[in-house]
């Protein structure tokens, strides 16, 4: 068993009998930050927190001493794979401990080392990985420490963020109808958000430029689509709809948007629909 990075493993699998080739499986229910170097005997290197969700998915998976211990993987369809040319399997992954299985998925939602990634297919995980990743950003932990790997720019400042995910009408056609607010909840300095950046619990992001200032007690707006920047409004340049629409029921499908500071920070956030914690700083 190998670590990749903090959501994905690389495994062998007792299927018909023996053991197979290895196999790239990618944990449901979650995001980890990306790595850019991946080699553990070289040094791990990336993004905020992207070594350290790496680090403890490989304890949990090998533990100190445990060179090779048996996983369970788990999905509704044999089927169910990442799209794109890897195609790595979709699974969730539970580990043994003192005689007991363990999701991992779940203690690193507890822990806030991933961004709650809700899958639409294979919702099983979902509800519950959410009450989670809600717990972990309400007690301001792991992702949710805002200071965590630096003290940034504006470390004391007040901010809010909203995510707009139904556009009006049809999402396709409006595009710009889903957006982003990020509110400056100080009633005397402005805030610039230079080269800070927001993102979806996808890979989709958008850095903002030196015109992104907001005004003491006012607002910004990301717009997912395409348009020309003024000073309230910023554009992503997507052609697509971004953010899922929040649906009804045991499938807990949703979504969040997440602002970070120049150093990596997480500094506000929002997941959908609202679960305990699921507001940031100052909403």
């Amino acid at each position: 068993m190998a670590v990749a990075d903090g959501d994905t493993v690389n495994v062998r699998v007792w299927e018909g009998g023996h053991w197979s080739v290895r196999k790239d499986i990618r944990l449901l229910g979650l995001q980890a930050m990306e790595l850019t170097n991946y080699s553990r005997k070289h040094g791990r290197r990336g993004e905020c927190h992207s070594v350290s969700a790496a680090e403890r998915l490989e304890f949990l998976l090998q533990g100190r001493r445990v060179k090779r211990r048996k996983i369970r993987i788990a999905s509704f369809k044999a089927s169910s794979r990442t799209a794109g040319r890897r195609g790595r399997l979709r699974r969730g992954i539970a580990y043994k401990s003192d005689g007991h299985w363990h999701d991992v998925g779940a203690v690193l939602m507890r822990e806030g080392q991933a961004l709650w990634d809700p899958n639409g297919k294979e919702w099983a995980w979902n509800r519950r990985y959410g009450k989670l990743s809600g717990r972990a950003a309400r007690a301001g932990r792991g992702l949710f420490d805002t200071d965590y790997c630096s003290d940034g720019p504006h470390l004391g400042a007040r901010l809010g963020l909203g995510v707009h995910w139904d556009a009006p009408h049809n999402d396709g056609s409006h595009v710009n109808g889903e957006w982003v607010r990020i509110r400056n909840h100080d009633p005397v300095n402005a805030v610039s958000l230079h080269r800070w950046w927001v993102r979806d619990s996808a890979l989709r992001r958008f850095r903002l430029p030196s015109t992104a200032i907001v005004p003491p007690g006012h607002s910004i707006r990301v717009r997912v689509g395409n348009g020309t920047d003024n000073a309230r409004n910023f554009f992503w340049g997507q052609s697509d709809p971004v953010f899922e629409n929040a649906k009804r029921g045991r499938r807990g499908i949703g979504d969040g948007g997440y602002l970070f500071d120049p150093q990596g920070d997480l500094r506000a956030w929002r997941m959908y629909p609202c679960r305990p914690g699921c507001a940031g700083p100052g909403a």
